[in-house]
């Protein structure tokens, strides 16, 4: 018989928390997302995303700078 038309308990357990849609790929409960979601103000959050982005830049920049260094490049 093959292995697509046998499901043991464990598969079919499996199976089951898949197609429930209540558990995520590694078998662990999917919590709703109002536990995830916060209500931040507009400003702070703002304030946030733009103190990220610069830090984001600021690793970009460095990551460019040893890159132009391994690679022996100038910049123009």
């Amino acid at each position: 018989m093959s292995n697509e038309l046998y499901a043991d308990s464990a598969q079919a357990r499996e199976l089951d928390r898949r197609m429930s849609g209540r558990y995520d790929e590694w078998g662990n409960l999917i919590r709703p997302a109002h536990e995830f979601c916060h209500q931040y103000d507009p400003k702070e959050r703002e304030a946030r995303n733009k103190a990220e982005n610069e830090r984001k830049a600021a690793r970009i920049r460095v990551a460019i700078g040893q890159m132009e260094d391994f690679f022996q490049c100038k910049r123009t």
